[in-house]
């Protein structure tokens, strides 16, 4: 199977452009908008997108920072970590989310997409996945230690598709109590997975970050694929 990275510029509605990065098995595929983290779109994560589009899907991960002053990819360097938390100082979440949407048209758009689109973000994109389904039409949603869930729990009634939410016991920015609150506003919604991974902490499943657990990360996501191939 050949994986294949290509980079499309789209148009914001606010002006501008973005950047979409798009990874492909080449086959006709559902496709899979991925909310990076505040490090953007880091070699780690298109690796996570390749393992992805050799499962079958498009792949897709929009430059979400093209607002800020360090957009583009991110390491662990003390500079580049504090230039990471300076990008949510300010951050335009409206307009965010738009990219968000821009992003699915765009997978469904393509002439070699089903059509079908599901949203996954890691940290900070775990907010726009949530959203993407309570809101822009995503036929899944799935995050990966993702934040801000626990602030949109009044959209919970809007959530009628499949959405599989992965989080670390030892998150110090998910703590445990905020779980709870998720778990229980989609007890009566069997669609909706919430999983905890014991001793795992925020960043877990970002395999270029000291809190990376390959054992929780390999679980996340062979949870997500199920649910997944299940659309």
């Amino acid at each position: 199977m050949s994986i294949s990275e290509t980079t499309q510029t789209l148009p914001c509605l606010d002006g501008g452009t973005f950047a979409l990065h798009q990874t492909t098995a080449g086959a006709r595929a559902p496709g899979l908008v991925v909310i990076s983290s505040v490090y953007g779109v880091t070699d780690d994560l298109r690796a996570m997108m390749a393992r992805f589009a050799a499962h079958g899907f498009h792949v897709a991960a929009p430059e979400m920072f093209s607002r800020t002053g360090s957009p583009g990819a991110l390491g662990q360097s003390d500079a580049e970590r504090t230039a990471a938390r300076g990008r949510l100082e300010g951050f335009d979440f409206a307009a965010g989310l738009a990219d968000v949407q821009i992003s699915m048209e765009a997978l469904r758009a393509r002439a070699d997409c089903t059509g079908a689109v599901a949203v996954l973000g890691y940290c900070f994109g775990g907010e726009f996945a949530y959203l993407a389904a309570a809101q822009l039409g995503a036929v899944a949603a799935a995050a990966f230690h993702g934040v801000g869930i626990g602030k949109h729990l009044d959209q919970a009634e809007r959530i009628t598709v499949p959405m599989s939410l992965h989080f670390g016991a030892e998150d110090r920015f998910v703590p445990l109590d905020e779980v709870a609150a998720i778990e229980a506003a989609f007890r009566a919604k069997p669609y909706v997975e919430i999983y905890r991974y014991p001793g795992a902490k925020h960043g877990f499943a970002q395999g270029d970050v000291p809190a990376y657990d390959a054992q929780a990360t390999r679980l996340a996501e062979e949870r997500t694929l199920a649910m997944l191939a299940r659309l």
